[in-house]
């Protein structure tokens, strides 16, 4: 056991926060570096390597998210039910088998009866959990469909520094609520052919521009030919003009009469496309919603592009199904996804600088924006008609409900390899040293003395929990010393213990 361990200190190399003297494009990110929350697992310890990581991780994160979002601090307590049932907490054994030759692939360790937030956005756990069940049905709805008659629609809109982040997410899905109403939307779905259609939304966040939402949207087309079909040039979408010297153009609605059609010609203008209406009608709708302020640009507000074999369409739908801290990063220099900023705060050395105070502060608004959004938005009919009925099955489950997908409630035929009291667990859970106890079970040899390894656990726990009762008390005893009785204040010791038991501590 390494000293570290006493701690609840992660085995990862470490790397310094952000820094506010970076230069210009935003704060470098812990990727820049390639210093990465684990680095790269061999292909057979894949899984543990990547859900050992999302446990510390979480429990890393669990006083700073609870000021937003106390339910998600509360991931991985013990349901009272399941501690009733069993007389403690269990760590169980669930051995896989391969679907394709129906044999023993290895095996997997989980708490029974645990509890889940079910939260896609804050809680790295449940993230995995949630993500890698939504990625497969994503992949399998593309598969089915064919990969050339799917596509990608990136839309963004302007934005600044002092943006509200929840402001502008609420903004940006009313915009789209309006792109994907009435009847000219009618008419481009019938011109494209366009069937169905997936979206997800994740951000990146830099110093220079702020936060940057973004919607990713699937689309399933009838035919392979819908690349044609969007640039097909008709009067019926309007009428473009790209003459301007700052590389946008403009764009007029179709001419009432053959004239107005003339007239505009001779003035340098041309028929618009189903793509030039689709940009035009996404920067009005912004600009209706939001107001002038957030139009994007005629150039980079809406891309349409193929979809890719390496799978890039589910790390843009926000399924990255690697380390959460490993996601997608922004393209330009300085720019980071929510993991990112989260890796960033945890490996601060010093959770008092401005560079940890910023990010402390960037991850609370996106925690608080997010909350109580869906990853994956399906429009009406795409699951029934792109899922096979097993699957469609599970994709109608909540995520709250998928997050439970190790769980435990249904696994009484699991094998039982530890059973710890209720109280050591909570120790385990709050120290965070519960992942070093999974992690060690899933080991080759990890079920040889994993009693007694869980026995050393529980007493750097306890330890832990000393060292905070002692700075607890001493605290205390220094504000009565300087100031007398009414020094006394419940905020400063949380509330856990009544005042007797200080003052006699």
């Amino acid at each position: 056991m390494s000293a570290a361990g006493a701690g609840g200190v992660a085995p990862v190399p470490s790397a310094a926060g952000a820094s506010l003297d970076a230069p210009v494009g935003g704060a470098r990110s812990s990727r820049d570096d390639r210093k990465l929350l684990n680095p790269p697992p061999s292909a057979g310890e894949a899984k543990p390597r990547r859900v050992h990581s999302f446990s510390w991780l979480r429990g890393r994160l669990r006083r700073l998210t609870a000021t937003v979002s106390p339910r998600v601090a509360g991931c991985g307590t013990l349901l009272e039910e399941s501690v009733t049932k069993t007389e403690g907490a269990q760590l169980r054994r669930r051995a896989k088998v391969d679907a394709a030759t129906g044999e023993a692939s290895g095996a997997s360790h989980h708490w029974h009866g645990v509890e889940t937030c079910g939260s896609v956005w804050a809680c790295p756990v449940c993230s995995y959990s949630t993500r890698t069940v939504r990625a497969a049905h994503v992949r399998e709805a593309v598969e089915r469909w064919g990969q050339a008659r799917c596509g990608m629609l990136t839309l963004t809109i302007a934005h600044g520094p002092t943006d509200d982040l929840r402001a502008m997410l609420r903004g940006q899905s009313a915009a789209l609520s309006r792109v994907t109403r009435g009847k000219p939307w009618q008419r481009f779905v019938a011109a494209v052919g366009l069937e169905h259609r997936i979206r997800g939304c994740e951000p990146t966040h830099s110093d220079t521009n702020g936060w940057h939402p973004h919607e990713h949207c699937l689309w399933f087309f009838r035919g392979t030919d819908w690349r044609q079909r969007l640039h097909a040039r008709d009067a019926q979408w309007g009428m473009v003009s790209t003459t301007r010297a700052d590389g946008e153009w403009d764009w007029a609605e179709r001419p009432k009469s053959d004239e107005a059609r003339g007239e505009l010609i001779a003035a340098g203008w041309q028929d618009a496309c189903p793509e030039e209406w689709l940009i035009a009608r996404w920067q009005r709708c912004v600009e209706a919603e939001m107001g002038p302020r957030h139009r994007p640009s005629s150039r980079v507000g809406t891309r349409l592009t193929r979809i890719h074999d390496d799978g890039r369409y589910l790390v843009k739908l926000g399924l990255e199904l690697n380390d959460p801290t490993k996601g997608k990063k922004g393209r330009k220099q300085g720019s980071r996804t929510a993991w990112q900023i989260a890796q960033d705060w945890v490996e601060a050395a010093d959770k008092r600088s401005p560079a940890a105070k910023r990010d402390a502060a960037l991850w609370c608004e996106y925690v608080g924006s997010y909350k109580g959004m869906r990853a994956l938005t399906w429009s009406r009919g795409a699951e029934e008609a792109l899922l096979s009925a097993a699957t469609l099955a599970v994709a109608e489950l909540s995520d709250e409900d998928l997050a439970k997908a190790e769980d435990q409630k249904d696994g009484d035929e699991d094998e039982v390899v530890l059973t710890i009291a209720r109280d050591d667990y909570a120790m385990l859970w709050s120290a965070n040293l519960l992942y070093r106890l999974t992690r060690r079970s899933e080991q080759p040899d990890g079920l040889i003395d994993l009693e007694s390894y869980a026995a050393e656990l529980i007493e750097q726990a306890r330890a832990i929990e000393r060292r905070k009762w002692q700075r607890t008390t001493g605290a205390l005893d220094y504000r009565l010393a300087k100031w007398g009785e009414d020094a006394y204040d419940a905020r400063y010791d949380g509330g856990d213990y009544p005042r007797s038991e200080l003052l006699s501590a």
